[in-house]
Order: C-alpha cells, then structure tokens, then sequence
C-alpha cells in the first residue's frame, strides 16, 4: 500500500476512542443532517441526485466482472471436487451421521475461504503500519472519482465477491435446504451488493477495514461447527471435539463482542459519519 500523507483528522484517530462518545458523535451528525434536509425540502431532491450521480461516482469494468465470475466458477467446481473426493470420505471414514456429513464439507469449506480472506485482509490492515486501523482519516484522504485501488485490495475484492457469488451458488443448488434458507441467502445477496458497490465509489479502505471486523467471527463460527459435527464418531461421544466445540464458540462470542460490538462503531462508522 502506499504511502499515506499526513492529514488534520488526528482529533478523530483515537486508537480507542470513548463508545460513548462514538455513538453521541455519529447521532449528533446524523440528527443534524436530516433536520437540516427536512426543514430546507431538499431530502427528495438529495436522493434523486444521489441516483442521477451514479453513473459519475461509480467505476466496476468489465475486466473486474471476468475476474468474479472467473473466482465464482472456480471456488464452486473446487468445492464440488474437493466435497466428493476428500470431505465425503471423511464423513465416512468418522461415520458421522447423515445430515450432520452432509453439513460438513460446506462448513470446512466455509472456515477455509473465510481464514483465507481474513488473512488477506489482516495483511492489508497491518501494512504501512496499521495506518487503516489507527488512522481514521487516512480512509478518505485518497478519495477520488475512479481511483485506481492498489494491487492487494483489488484482489481481496474481487475474492470476496467472487466467493459470496459462489455461496449464493451453493445455496440455491448444493447446500441442504435449512431452515434459516432464506435469511442466508438474503445475507449473501446483501453482503455481496455491499462489496459491489464500496468497490465501485472508491470506498475501498473503509470496506477493507470492515471486512477485517466481519470475517473473523465467520472463521471461528465455521471452526466450532466443524467441532460440534465431530461430538459423536464411530457412533461414540467424542469428549475432545465437545471440549473444542464449547471453547471454540466462546472465543466466537468475545470475538464477536470485540470486533463487531467496539471496534466496528468505534473504528469503521465513526471514520465513516464524523471524519
């Protein structure tokens, strides 16, 4: 990544900035904006010239689209080869019982490309160093109409998309039908347009930064699952893969309270609403 410049947003790049006062910030700007667009009128005319300004803010090419699509096909083909010639088997060979075999290889698939991308993204966090966590204004200080975005987001991108394109895939025609069916696929199509469109107006830092918060709680989720799956094997009670399973999910759940209960607010909105 390149060298940032030094810019005047050191009074919003606290490296643990007060929640409370992260919250009071982002509602007070908010308030203010929408009062403001209600007392002049100009609310509806605001969100028309949003609409009218996106052909000028957002730049996705066509080679961006072959490289998705090229990722999309190749993760589901990988995940069908490597489901009946490694994971089945693996099934088999621990005798785990049906439904919970046919939930494990989406699982261990899953915890792969999640730890994959989380790294990714913790490569790029870290860099130059750890300006995209530590300083807030250095996710717009570069803003420009089609920037070009730096080699490592780029490709961090497109995976991303690419492998929400591939579970939308796997939802529909691979994966057993649960009961949360609809809520995951409406969580794909959603995640996947999010990504879309903070690639394509240049809102890459702030998306990077984000997915580093998101994906972890994904890797360990995945983890504990795979645990939990292996509780009874060969028809037996498998202690150990309990004992993991109950850890596992336990470090899930401080995650979860780190990464997207603080540092998500206090981090990524409060760069986005106040810097």
């Amino acid at each position: 990544m390149c060298e940032k410049p030094a810019v005047a947003y050191k009074h919003l790049t606290p490296v643990f900035p007060d929640p409370i006062e992260v919250l009071h910030s982002m509602y007070g700007n908010f308030t203010e904006q929408a009062r403001h667009s209600w007392e002049s009128g100009s609310l509806g005319e605001s969100l028309n010239q949003g609409f009218v300004d996106l052909s000028k803010y957002f730049f996705f090419g066509k080679g961006e689209i072959v490289h998705i699509v090229a990722i999309a096909l190749t993760l589901t083909v990988l995940r069908i080869v490597v489901e009946k010639t490694l994971l089945k088997r693996i099934a088999e060979q621990f005798k785990l019982e049906e439904e919970t075999g046919k939930k494990f290889p989406e699982s261990v698939f899953s915890f792969c490309i999640y730890l994959v991308s989380w790294c990714c993204s913790l490569t790029v966090v870290i860099g130059n160093k750890g300006t995209l966590y530590s300083d807030l204004g250095s996710h717009w200080s570069y803003w420009s109409i089609g920037v070009q975005v730096e080699t490592e987001i780029y490709w961090l991108y497109m995976f991303e998309i690419g492998f929400y394109i591939h579970f939308v895939i796997t939802t529909i025609f691979i994966n057993i039908k649960r009961k949360d069916y609809c809520a995951m696929l409406t969580h794909h199509v959603l995640t996947m347009t999010l990504l879309i469109w903070s690639y394509g107006i240049r809102y890459h830092y702030i998306g990077v930064l984000i997915l580093f918060f998101y994906d972890i709680g994904d890797v360990l989720l995945e983890f504990s699952k795979i645990c939990v799956y292996f509780k009874k094997t060969n028809g037996h009670i498998n202690k150990m893969a309990d004992l993991m399973a109950n850890i596992i999910f336990m470090i899930f759940v401080l995650s979860w309270v780190v990464f997207r209960l603080y540092l998500f607010p206090s981090k990524a909105m409060y760069s986005t609403v106040v810097a």
